[in-house]
């Protein structure tokens, strides 16, 4: 499923990295302090080396900083392109095998709540998963799912919002109208990916957080149409602000 050349399996031997993170679309940074000490390809699909989304890189990079030492994936494959859910949560899944214990996801998202800005950063307290029929709402029922946030992190932890996130298959946008829905049932930021990812990690056992940057805000909020370049267009304004919040989650516990 990934691209394990010799090099690189010594490298993690080596190394043996225990944090990952995963950023979203648009986002190609790399923190200065950093140093990259190998790479492979991410591959969903095996042998099928396919093109991953613009703004999607498709790498994974070994880094170190101090003695530090942790993964940094730059993109994703969503549902909408037509991948399973194994799929989807296969970079995850490999992370889990090759030792990794904590996952910091980033994904890039649209805000429902008129009080989050473009280019803020929003950790995820609450999750659902809206992908499926009706929403997945049974009996009236809204599926949300607590995340660990609160439990991991004090109020103010990194100088990120705090917010409810659904997931939605897209690609589409939303509308106006799905827009008040999604905001009177609860929801404040919404994106098209990272819920699956999330879920599986918690489920190999893994620490996995998750934190949206917005990337615009929805359709009805915003007088301006809404499209992927001004997604990467926002990512990359937003780019020291990422790092930042990267780079103090990856020391969070570093004495």
């Amino acid at each position: 499923m990934f691209d394990l050349g010799l090099d690189w399996v010594k490298q993690l031997q080596e190394h043996s990295p225990t944090l990952a993170i995963v950023f979203g679309s648009g986002m190609r940074g790399w923190h200065a302090d950093w140093k990259k000490l190998g790479q492979t390809n991410q591959d969903p699909v095996k042998d099928n080396h396919p093109d991953f989304l613009p703004g999607h890189e498709g790498t994974i990079t070994l880094g170190g900083y101090k003695d530090q030492k942790f993964l940094v994936c730059h993109g994703r494959v969503h549902a909408y392109e037509g991948y399973k859910k194994d799929q989807i949560c296969g970079t995850i899944a490999q992370l889990c095998s090759w030792g990794i214990g904590k996952v910091l996801l980033f994904n890039a998202t649209g805000s429902l709540d008129s009080r989050f800005s473009p280019g803020e950063l929003v950790a995820a307290t609450h999750i659902w998963d809206a992908t499926g029929p009706l929403w997945n709402i049974k009996d009236g029922n809204v599926p949300w799912r607590e995340t660990q946030w609160h439990a991991r992190f004090p109020n103010g932890a990194m100088g990120v919002r705090h917010g409810r996130y659904v997931m939605v298959l897209g690609p589409s946008y939303e509308t106006a109208a799905e827009v008040q829905a999604l905001g009177r049932l609860g929801a404040q930021v919404v994106g098209m990916s990272s819920v699956n990812e999330l879920i599986e990690g918690r489920t190999l056992g893994m620490e996995v957080d998750l934190v949206s940057v917005i990337a615009n805000l929805a359709t009805g909020l915003s007088a301006n149409p809404l499209t992927h370049e001004e997604v990467c267009r926002t990512m990359e304004e937003t780019e020291t602000e990422i790092m930042r919040v990267a780079h103090q989650w990856l020391n969070w516990d570093t004495p």
